[in-house]
């Protein structure tokens, strides 16, 4: 009778059929409630990579300011009305404002951002829905105002 006891004991407590929790004496619901996904261990893992993110994204934004030049002027053309910003000539704004009011008044929005090159030079980005002719009409434009 004895070693029938031992023979259940053993099964009870180190059968794979058994919870690991009643095996070693802890309550299976208290166990049940840790295995959650939602339990602060799995949160705090998770709190880490969004924290690894939201660095990556910030220092990636620093790097991309250091290397990206800013834009000398900029010359935004929407619904028939002309801004500009930054350092762009007042003297030749009347000039730009009709060629691109005569030019261009079908067109949506176009962008232009001028950035300074090294040997003193202006590199002109057009950004819009145009064709490359009417970019390069631009370009060419915006050189002869010099």
């Amino acid at each position: 009778m004895a070693s029938y006891l031992r023979f259940l004991r053993y099964l009870l407590f180190n059968s794979s059929l058994v919870p690991v929790a009643s095996r070693v004496g802890l309550d299976p619901c208290s166990i049940r409630g840790s295995l959650s996904p939602f339990n602060s261990e799995s949160t705090m893992g998770y709190m880490q990579i969004l924290a690894a993110i939201i660095l990556l994204v910030v220092m990636g934004g620093i790097c991309w300011s250091l290397f990206v030049q800013p834009a000398e002027f900029v010359i935004c053309y929407a619904r028939g009305r002309v801004r500009f910003k930054g350092r762009f000539p007042a003297s030749r704004r009347a000039e730009v404002e009709e060629f691109f009011k005569r030019e261009f008044s079908e067109c949506g929005t176009i962008k232009v951002s001028a950035v300074r090159v090294p040997p003193r030079a202006l590199r002109f980005v057009i950004r819009g829905k145009i064709a490359e002719g009417d970019r390069q009409r631009i370009r060419n434009f915006l050189r002869t105002l010099g």
